[in-house]
């Protein structure tokens, strides 16, 4: 498992990350963005919240204007 975090332009791996960090895990074949990631031996799941999906709609059309 890797956590990755940006620093710059550039990533910098670490190897352990705090509360509030943002980063990047690697290697967890079935975590998900609401998924608590805790040591072994430890489980107090924080309680998730659900995401909706996003709700965008574009229409895209040539321009009939006269001017």
């Amino acid at each position: 498992m890797k956590i990755i975090k940006k620093q710059g332009m550039g990533e910098v791996e670490l190897t352990t990350a705090f509360a509030g960090d943002i980063v990047s895990i690697s290697g967890l074949s079935k975590a998900t963005v609401s998924h608590t990631v805790t040591t072994l031996g430890e489980f107090n799941p924080i309680p998730t919240i659900p995401i909706n999906p996003p709700m965008l709609q574009m229409t895209l059309t040539y321009n009939d204007s006269p001017f």
